[in-house]
């Protein structure tokens, strides 16, 4: 249902965009899902329409579409330099990222990535029961795949990592007990879990632990496309000043948040040095708190 409303959304936006003063189309262009299961692109792509949408009047239509292929971090990156095989994606925020292409440093998530429950097996739900501490958290086994930000920070920690190739071939390696978790940010993993289970009957989200890795998420847009990235941050800004930002977020993630319960986890606080110079960790406007 919300995929077929975002694509309402984007046709309405262009047939809107070709009426009044002519302007050239805005063509965005995204890594596509890495599975029919891959949800963790709805949100942002929902509310990248709503900004584009808010600035029709001033810039005109647009399309939005996604690439043929999912891309690794490190290739989106690099494909968004010419911009012409993407020219928008999503990434943490971090240095390079600031300075290989053009941030729009509004916060689409609002904090929830930046806590991470811990998808499990329910028959190893015992192991987690006494970890109290970083310590006692690196004597577990995560599971994460090769250039999430969670493997480069988890692994500075010293956490003993099994690295995957492939998003949905994490959920089978953790059924196999390859790993004893993968750190799943609060945004997607009821999602997760609820969305495997035919598969993987014993995947859970783990009732009683959470990490805390200051993780906002911003649009970034090809340097080749800086008209699409003052678009974009304007759009953005209307969204956050009226507070449509601040409803799409609560109608999205306040049962999420409410059935995450982070008030009664025990919280294992894990810092994040690749954050950019002017983003700080504790800034309310980032990050929520329990």
């Amino acid at each position: 249902m919300r995929n077929r409303l975002l694509h309402t959304l984007v046709l309405l936006a262009v047939l809107a965009g070709t009426t009044g003063t002519a302007h050239a189309m805005d063509r965005l262009v995204l890594p596509a899902d890495t599975s029919p299961l891959d949800t963790r692109w709805r949100f942002p792509l929902e509310v990248l329409t709503r900004a584009m949408m808010a600035t029709e009047d001033t810039d005109g239509p647009f399309c939005i579409g996604r690439y043929r292929l999912p891309m690794h971090f490190d290739r989106a990156l690099a494909e968004l330099g010419d911009g012409k095989s993407i020219n928008v994606s999503i990434a943490t925020a971090s240095r390079e990222w600031d300075e290989k292409a053009l941030p729009v440093r509004v916060p689409i998530f609002r904090g929830v990535k930046s806590y991470r429950l811990l998808l499990v097996n329910s028959q190893s739900l015992d192991r987690f029961r006494d970890v109290r501490t970083m310590d006692d958290f690196r004597r577990l086994k995560g599971g994460v795949v090769y250039q999430w930000i969670s493997e480069d920070i988890l692994d500075r920690t010293g956490c003993a990592l099994v690295r995957a190739t492939s998003y949905e071939g994490l959920f089978s390696m953790l059924a196999a007990r390859r790993f004893d978790y993968i750190p799943s940010s609060l945004s997607d993993c009821y999602r997760e879990a609820s969305t495997r289970t035919v598969k993987n009957p014993d995947l859970r989200v783990e009732p009683t632990l959470a990490l805390y890795i200051p993780c906002p998420q911003f649009f970034y847009v090809s340097p080749a496309f800086p008209g699409l990235a003052d678009r974009i941050r304007r759009g953005m800004a209307i969204l956050d000043g009226n507070g449509t930002l601040d409803r799409m977020f609560h109608d999205n993630f306040d049962e999420t948040i409410r059935r995450a319960d982070l008030n009664h986890r025990r919280i294992i606080r894990i810092d994040n040095p690749n954050l950019p110079d002017g983003i700080p960790p504790e800034d309310p406007v980032l990050h929520i708190r329990p």
